[in-house]
């Protein structure tokens, strides 16, 4: 009896292992469709930091600390909430409307 629950821990171990991963660091200047779908319900100032919170985390989890939004001003405006953005990640900021993803991601950032 003791070998099977050392064995379905160890099989449970494996399985959760296999669940953890790191993002591959995408080049400089790659841009990537971030799904708004989870914002739908949200109002649109609820949306529009929901969204930069989730570009921030995307941008940091593929090894870039800055983004520029492509569409849409800094403010949001014209963002439905529901709408997918698009971003381009950057090692550098470049203008003033590129944004800090490790900034955004401090409590109360976005």
């Amino acid at each position: 009896m003791r070998i099977s629950s050392h064995l379905a821990v160890a099989g449970l171990a494996l399985m959760l292992r296999a669940c953890a991963h790191h993002q591959p660091a995408w080049e400089p200047n790659a841009v990537i469709t971030i799904s708004g779908k989870p914002t739908a319900a949200l109002s649109p100032g609820q949306s529009w930091k929901e969204m930069l919170a989730r570009a921030a985390r995307v941008t940091v989890a593929h090894g870039h600390r800055y983004f520029r939004l492509t569409g849409f001003s800094r403010a949001g405006a014209g963002l439905a909430p529901g709408s997918d953005i698009r971003i381009v990640m950057l090692d550098e900021k470049r203008t003033r409307d590129d944004q800090d993803a490790y900034l955004l991601l401090e409590p109360g950032g976005a």
